[in-house]
């Protein structure tokens, strides 16, 4: 298993939040080209997937610039200014979280370069079978980049009865966004 390989189960989920968190900033990189080059989509039609992902975003990116720096500080202010078994509680759980931190920076660090190729192929290879689509269906590249980011973030989307999710869902949005025909697709 993962956690044999990466050293604990904690790891293993850094490691897999660390991977996912790439895929999200690849993602909103190919939305925000699909928009750009757009002549039908605008941020407007997406601003209920763009806003939240560029939160997101930036709060992650937030979070890997100053966390180590801020618990830091906690930890500081707690030495300064409390003396009891609860601070004592604090400073180890913190101590945690700042080793967490160090391994999730020395792990972007050594494989930071590796990661972000990966991503941009992965995904550049999935938005380029769906350029590819254009021709077969006949619609404009333009929407078939958003349909495909919106297909990529849909599997984040638990599948409800009868297997029906993300996927439908985006096919859906769309269709009806942008009155388009899938009557082909059953």
């Amino acid at each position: 298993s993962f956690s044999k390989i990466l050293g604990g189960s904690l790891k293993s989920i850094i490691t897999l939040a660390i991977e996912r968190s790439f895929d999200i900033f690849t993602l909103f990189f190919y939305l925000s080209i699909g928009v750009l080059i757009s002549d039908k989509v605008t941020l407007s039609d997406i601003y209920y997937i763009y806003i939240p992902i560029m939160v997101l975003v930036v709060s992650m990116l937030t979070f890997i610039t100053i966390g180590e720096d801020t618990v830091i500080m906690f930890q500081k202010r707690i030495l300064l200014k409390h003396n009891s078994s609860r601070s004592i509680k604090l400073l180890s759980l913190s101590t945690g979280v700042l080793e967490k931190i160090f391994y999730v920076k020395k792990l972007i660090s050594s494989k930071i370069r590796h990661i972000t190729i990966f991503s941009l192929l992965v995904w550049g290879f999935e938005a380029s079978c769906l350029v590819l689509f254009y021709y077969l269906f006949g619609f404009e590249v333009d929407i078939f980049l958003i349909l495909g980011v919106y297909i990529a973030f849909s599997s984040i989307l638990p599948n409800g009865p009868i297997g029906l999710g993300g996927l439908q869902l985006s096919f859906y949005y769309i269709n009806e966004t942008f009155q388009l025909s899938f009557d082909f697709i059953s």
